[in-house]
């Protein structure tokens, strides 16, 4: 069975990028968010962080835990393949599981690994636009994602790199091998050369994705998300043609103070995928 993961900063095209690879009829259809296997995962990492003093009660040794992981995953993923047979590929995406794909490279050492990554700019005024959709909603603090409403750009920075940093900083050159980042703007601007590339990595065909034309396959009904969910749903994108009328769209949302804070914070990532300053 093949497998693969998807992930990014919230914002970040990552549900864009779904849609696209489960255009193909090899794969499972595009589906929500993979939360359930991110907590999975967490369980694995914490069992290896305080092995000796958590864990080690439980497994004979630091390798048993590994493999019971492993088990667990792949257990977890037959269930999800069974659900949508005949599916010989399984294209599952979640932003809070970009954290553990080291992890899951140990678990799954033939898994592949595909992060979108978007100008942090952009992503982070599409994150303070969904902080202003919980205002009018009446989001309340216990629901997801209710700090986003403080419009603090130095911890919305640090959330954003806290999705890349694992990844980034991982050296593992097997896992660096079955890695690819796929830019947002890219994607929106320069979409057949883009999937000319995940057809290349990935093994799909992609023949059915159809870039102007609404997104095939498609499980979700983005009209009855729960009120929690509702204002994440970028209304005039999710479901339609791809377009570029986002990039950029910082300029409009962030006061040049913002800006600077958000390139000081991010720097690096800027740099690594070739984003200008403007500051």
């Amino acid at each position: 069975m093949k497998t693969i993961f998807l992930g990014g900063s919230p914002r970040s095209g990552t549900t864009l990028l779904q849609s696209v690879l489960c255009s193909d009829k090899q794969t499972n259809p595009l589906i929500r968010e993979v939360t359930y296997l991110a907590s999975m995962l967490g369980a694995y990492r914490m069992g290896k962080t305080y092995y000796t003093d958590e864990v080690e009660d439980y497994f004979q040794s630091r390798e048993d835990l590994q493999q019971f992981s492993a088990e667990w995953t792949i257990a977890f993923l037959e269930k999800v393949r069974q659900r949508y047979a005949p599916a010989t590929c399984l294209v599952l995406q979640s932003p809070e599981l970009t954290k553990y794909f080291p992890e899951l490279h140990e678990l799954l050492p033939d898994a592949q690994f595909l992060i979108s990554v978007r100008d942090p700019r952009d992503t982070i005024a599409s994150l303070i636009e969904v902080g202003e959709k919980m205002k009018h909603s009446g989001t309340t603090a216990q629901q997801k994602g209710a700090f986003l409403q403080t419009r603090d750009v130095a911890q919305l920075s640090r959330l954003y790199r806290s999705y890349y940093t694992p990844a980034l900083k991982e050296t593992s050159a097997t896992f660096r091998d079955r890695l690819r980042f796929v830019k947002y703007e890219g994607l929106t601007s320069h979409t057949a050369t883009v999937l000319e590339q995940l057809r290349s990595f990935s093994g799909l065909e992609l023949q059915d994705f159809n870039p102007a034309g609404e997104w095939q396959r498609n499980t979700i009904d983005f009209q009855q998300l729960s009120e929690a969910d509702r204002p994440w749903w970028s209304n005039e994108l999710y479901g339609k043609a791809i377009a570029n009328s986002r990039i950029g769209r910082y300029r409009q949302i962030l006061s040049v103070d913002e800006i600077a804070i958000v390139e000081r914070e991010c720097q690096d990532i800027l740099h690594l995928f070739s984003y200008s300053s403007v500051s």
